[in-house]
């Protein structure tokens, strides 16, 4: 794997992540394209507002419940995340990066972007469940790639209502397949707007994994 650090705000990026099994993470989506539904915003059930976000989701948790062992995603995800080689990673990282050895608990949820430009304007992931810390985002898609646009951006500064205060510096990050973009939960960041045809493969998709202490 390849990895590099970026500051203001402070991200870790690893391309090649998981190789060939991308591929077999892929077919998985495929496979669960009947599970994605519309997005939500805000706690626990959430509303759907396509204003803020418009693209849709599967929450693997919930698909794979007492049987994760059936999902090649999740059971490649919790060996990257048994390494060693991302434990000592991430153990010399700042704060909260360096509490990755103690978290307990983690989420899964795979979204797809595209058709008519989908998006999901400015959040902090933190907002929708106050005990994650770290926010692991991979990224896949078909090739060649069909879609056009799906940046995500990350800001050093403040967010509140949707809008970001004292701003000094951000990233914009091209998604590219088999590439994981890790950031403090607490990172304002969105996506921006996705254009793909609407044959669901073609897509954006990106797999949010947050891990946090309960």
């Amino acid at each position: 794997m390849e990895v590099e650090i970026l500051r203001d705000p402070y991200c870790i990026i690893i391309k090649n992540c998981y190789g060939s099994k991308s591929d077999l993470f892929l077919k998985e989506i495929e496979k669960n394209k009947k599970f994605f539904t519309e997005s939500t915003i805000g706690y626990g059930e959430g509303k759907i507002d396509k204003n803020i976000r418009s693209n849709t989701t599967a929450m693997y948790d919930d698909l794979y419940l007492n049987k994760r062992d059936l999902s090649p995603l999740l059971v490649n995800s919790q060996k990257f995340f048994n390494s060693n080689e991302l434990h000592q990673l991430l153990g010399s990282a700042p704060l909260p990066f360096s509490l990755f050895n103690q978290t307990n608990t983690h989420e899964t949820q795979v979204s797809r972007y595209g058709d008519s430009s989908q998006k999901y304007d400015w959040h902090i992931d933190k907002f929708n469940d106050p005990s994650r810390l770290i926010t692991f985002s991979y990224y896949l898609h078909t090739k060649p790639k069909k879609f056009n646009g799906g940046e995500i951006i990350l800001s050093d500064g403040l967010l509140s209502m949707g809008k970001v205060y004292g701003e000094t510096n951000r990233h914009t990050i091209t998604p590219e397949n088999d590439m994981l973009v890790i950031f403090n939960s607490t990172t304002p960041h969105c996506v921006m707007p996705t254009s793909s045809p609407k044959i669901f493969m073609n897509g954006r998709f990106s797999v949010q994994q947050w891990l946090g202490i309960k």
